[in-house]
């Protein structure tokens, strides 16, 4: 178990699975998403800007809630800043890595292959490991 500072208010905590808040913090923001979740039931035509304001949560973390697959829009209403290029295929994408047939494409080959048995002679497999090691590792400086 690590301890991290958390990404909102700096306080030091001990970090559980992969969230980057603390406690509280955490709290805060799954009000902040049931605010946006429902204003856009009410209002879906809203885009991000309008959102942000009529809400009172900040633009920022209501883009990590697009990226993050919790809110969904309209593809128009959302802007083109916010969309990056999929590192394996090119494709336009909210996700923060792959675009979503690339996710099940790695996804489907990754968890069909057998684990990896550690030898001291390097087997054929190694290049293919280190390939989506690789992919994954400059995925995450995107």
């Amino acid at each position: 178990m690590d301890i991290v500072k958390c990404k909102r208010c700096r306080k030091i905590f001990q970090k559980m699975a992969a969230r980057k808040v603390c406690p509280e913090c955490l709290q805060t923001e799954e009000a902040d998403f049931l605010k946006v979740k429902t204003h856009l039931h009410d209002f879906p035509g809203d885009d991000v800007n309008q959102l942000s304001k009529a809400t009172g949560v900040d633009r920022h973390l209501v883009i990590e809630f697009i990226r993050g697959g919790r809110v969904k829009m309209n593809s128009s209403l959302i802007p083109d800043e916010l969309y990056t290029d999929c590192p394996r295929c090119g494709q336009q994408t909210l996700n923060v890595r792959f675009c979503e047939q690339c996710l099940k494409y790695l996804s489907k080959n990754l968890s069909g292959q057998e684990p990896v048995q550690k030898s001291d002679a390097p087997s054929q497999n190694t290049r293919t490991e280190f390939h989506f090691k690789n992919l994954i590792r400059d995925s995450d400086r995107l």
